[in-house]
């Protein structure tokens, strides 16, 4: 029986666990009250902040980004990204903002 190796590498990556780098991931005090901060900031100018395990799946590529309505803007923020990413990113919507 012949085995496709690079097949059986792809699938035992699927099935790792996930959060392999655990430190990246935790919420520390520091991090927590500057994503705080930069949420009440994008509150007072007029966002909804929404942070939210964002749909994925085939055909779907979905990221964290603005959204607006008539009577409202909203920041989704994917909760799946690492803290680090999540508050780049809110920091990133509030210079495009400012």
């Amino acid at each position: 029986m012949i085995v496709n190796t690079r097949a059986v590498i792809k699938r035992n990556l699927r099935r790792s666990p996930k959060g392999k780098n655990l430190k990246a991931r935790e919420w520390t005090a520091a991090k927590s009250d500057k994503y705080k901060t930069l949420m009440q900031t994008l509150e007072e100018g007029g966002f909804v902040v929404r942070r939210e395990e964002l749909k994925r799946g085939h055909g779907w590529k979905t990221v964290s980004g603005v959204c607006k309505t008539k009577e409202s803007k909203f920041v989704f923020v994917d909760s799946r990204l690492s803290p680090d990413e999540q508050i780049a990113f809110l920091q990133g919507r509030l210079e495009g903002v400012s």
